[in-house]
């Protein structure tokens, strides 16, 4: 019998030459697998802010060369008589304030201070502004990131909707503003996915090794020095 000492290398060991050969070969695989997660989360957002909004985009494609969608449409057809999909100005910032604000924000919250009563109940009063909002921070829909790109266009308009440039807004274009940055939002992630400095960083954390020349030990590595 005989018995063979193969040398085998974890990624941060073989040489600068050899890691690029392998990230360019790894490069696709890799951002597929760390994406898996991201694209939950972004359909998780996307389900959600379509079901507080009632709209959606009739189509869309992302990916890592780029993303485009379709028309923003609604199922909910009018507000207050009037076609909701070009609702602009104060009606539709009534409509905001009225039908979807309500789901994303809470008036501050304000309590007494508490005393124990003859009994020995300890009581306080408290109640929510319906004048003052607390802030727009945080991530409402899911408590992931994504919240937060798809919503910040709609806070912008209900902060500035007053304004000149804002009042010629329809609702269709606050919606597309949205989904136009949720969607280049996901579109970057691809992107970074698929660098050269995550793809190195992912197979650095891999419990993977390689020979000298770059190609992969395929088999069963029963320790390592």
């Amino acid at each position: 019998m005989k018995e063979l000492t193969i040398k085998v290398y974890s990624f941060d060991e073989l040489s600068k030459e050899v890691q690029d050969k392998i990230i360019e070969r790894e490069r696709w695989d890799v951002m597929d697998n760390a994406m898996e997660c991201s694209i939950m989360e972004f359909d998780d957002t996307l389900k959600e802010f379509e079901r507080i909004t009632d709209s959606r985009v009739t189509c869309y494609d992302v990916g890592y060369c780029g993303y485009n969608f379709g028309r923003v449409c609604s199922d909910k057809l009018a507000f207050e008589g009037f076609d909701l999909e070009d609702l602009s100005g104060k009606l539709l910032f009534r409509y905001i304030s009225n039908e979807i604000m309500p789901y994303l924000i809470r008036g501050k919250y304000y309590s007494t201070c508490g005393k124990y009563d003859k009994n020995g109940k300890y009581t306080y009063k408290s109640r929510r502004s319906k004048v003052l909002m607390e802030s727009f921070d945080g991530c409402p829909l899911t408590g992931v990131c994504y919240d937060c790109d798809v919503l910040e266009p709609l806070f912008d308009y209900y902060r500035n909707w007053a304004r000149p440039e804002y009042r010629s807004l329809t609702f269709r274009d606050v919606m597309e503003r949205c989904y136009d940055s949720l969607f280049n939002t996901l579109y970057k992630e691809y992107e970074y996915r698929a660098s050269d400095e995550s793809v190195r960083e992912e197979l650095s954390v891999r419990e993977d090794y390689y020979y000298e020349d770059g190609t992969k030990c395929e088999g069963y590595i029963y320790s390592a020095a």
